[in-house]
């Protein structure tokens, strides 16, 4: 793997806008993806996925390499939905659960993130070549931030970014 080092010592939680070299390591990553899917009644769905996924190296002061964890590793992660569908009208809810991310580059300026929890509704219909879909993102408006949000253009200041509270969407869409 090739594995970044920074040329200078970074603050905590601010992006380095300075050039940064690379250097080649021993590296492992290993995890995995399952995803279970169960259909109830011919009208009733449910879906359950988790994924994991973890980065080491072998640390190498020589080179700069001090710690173990690769860095940009998202933590694990789970989604289930259970929809209801009755080929014109639909209802889903869905659960969306990340772990804590604490296996982090100290070295590159990543920090650890707690994990979090959010619920998302969903509904729609169709009539005669037009449909229309809904919902309401965030059920509960909670406050979180995905583990690598700083990362993101144009938010290069190294600040987590969160993402939107509770949101109501509608969509209309029509065939002829």
């Amino acid at each position: 793997a090739v594995i970044p080092r920074i040329k200078q010592n970074m603050v905590p939680g601010v992006m380095n806008t300075k050039a940064r070299s690379y250097q080649n390591t021993d590296a492992r990553m290993y995890g995995g993806e399952i995803l279970v899917s169960y259909l109830v009644t011919p009208q009733l769905f449910v879906s359950s996925d988790l994924s994991f996924v973890r980065g080491t190296r072998n640390a190498n002061p020589g080179k700069g390499i001090v710690g173990e964890n690769l860095a940009e590793i998202p933590p694990m992660r789970s989604r289930t939905i259970v929809r209801y569908d009755r080929g014109k009208v639909f209802a889903e809810i869905e659960g969306i659960l990340s772990g804590a991310q604490e296996n982090v580059d100290a070295v590159l300026g990543e920090q650890k993130t707690a994990g979090f929890g959010i619920a998302n509704l969903k509904g729609g219909m169709k009539l005669k070549g037009a449909t229309v879909n809904f919902g309401l993102n965030n059920l509960f408006g909670r406050n979180y931030y995905e583990h690598l949000s700083f990362m993101r253009d144009p938010f290069r200041s190294g600040g987590r970014v969160y993402e939107p509270g509770r949101n109501f969407f509608i969509n209309l869409s029509y065939r002829y």
